[in-house]
């Protein structure tokens, strides 16, 4: 009897650890030493504390370098307001030895990644393809597309080329503590980057961190 309660009672603690986590390994609001705690054995590439206004008006960024990431190669910065865990950037990279010239090839080379935000952490579509100045969902009047599916990144990259202004799409996704938008530079072919990953809180755990600063 007491074997089971104790086995319980675990059980209990793990799925309260793994809903705490809201991307990675950490929680929205969590200390820069934290963060840090929980990444190791990896050490930060890069630390600095600044006033800079960014993602979401951070004014302190740890970065780690050459993390595998569901078998791709990662760049992860995770940004600090008031030393509290407020935005977190993956930038993929792809091997020097190998280019994809489509937007569907970079797409489908990260697909493993969204499903295991999908599967893992219960994240949904928020909204589909946009761009930084217009929205593809409403030009085309799609009401709906997938995040890999090949007709749409065509007409994407169709969109991209013939538009000026607009370079990068975007594909977002979501559950209530977090967003996940991902983007893709869809004029740069020779860019050996597949994709920026920006991790958010929604507005509700926003607007609770923001209650709590000073």
């Amino acid at each position: 009897m007491k074997f089971i309660f104790i086995l319980i009672a675990s059980f209990i603690n793990l799925i309260c650890y793994s809903q705490s986590i809201d991307v990675r390994r950490s929680v929205w609001g969590a200390s820069s030493a934290e963060v840090k705690k929980v990444e190791l054995p990896l050490i930060p590439s890069f630390e600095k504390d600044s006033n800079f206004i960014s993602q979401k008006q951070a004014n302190k960024i740890v970065s780690f370098k050459n993390v595998v990431v569901e078998k791709q190669l990662a760049q992860i910065d995770y940004y600090f307001r008031n030393d509290k865990l407020v935005a977190i950037s993956f930038i993929i990279q792809q091997k020097k030895d190998s280019v994809f010239t489509t937007l569907y090839s970079k797409i489908n080379k990260i697909q493993g990644i969204f499903n295991k935000l999908v599967q893992v952490k219960g994240m949904k579509p928020v909204y589909c393809w946009t761009y930084d100045n217009g929205s593809f969902k409403q030009q085309s009047r799609k009401t709906a597309c997938t995040f890999a599916d090949q007709q749409t990144a065509i007409e994407l990259e169709q969109y991209g080329l013939t538009l000026s202004i607009v370079y990068r799409a975007l594909f977002v996704l979501g559950n209530e503590r977090t967003l996940a938008s991902f983007e893709f530079d869809i004029k740069n072919i020779e860019n050996n980057v597949l994709c920026w990953i920006n991790f958010s809180p929604t507005s509700v755990v926003e607007q609770t961190l923001q209650s709590t600063d000073f």
